[in-house]
């Protein structure tokens, strides 16, 4: 799954917020069964938390990530 958020430097937008620099950019994953926010601390230095994927068996956590919409295409 760590395929899912590798990517290209063309794919990241360059955003200002709170006069940082910041790199962001969308991700599609299908076939996920479970997105979670653990309770854990994160880099309070930097935006976002950190957010674990279940799929396929599998988990991958991304860190200073943001959800801004979840969609089941199969409900």
């Amino acid at each position: 799954m760590a395929d899912d958020f590798d990517g290209d430097a063309d794919e990241w937008e360059r955003v200002t917020e709170d006069g940082e620099t910041l790199l962001r950019r969308s991700v599609t994953l299908e076939e996920v069964t479970a997105v979670s926010v653990p309770q854990e601390e994160t880099h309070e230095d930097l935006p976002g938390k950190t957010i674990q994927v279940r799929k396929g068996g599998g988990e991958e956590y991304v860190d200073n990530a943001e959800i801004i919409e979840v969609q089941d295409r199969n409900p």
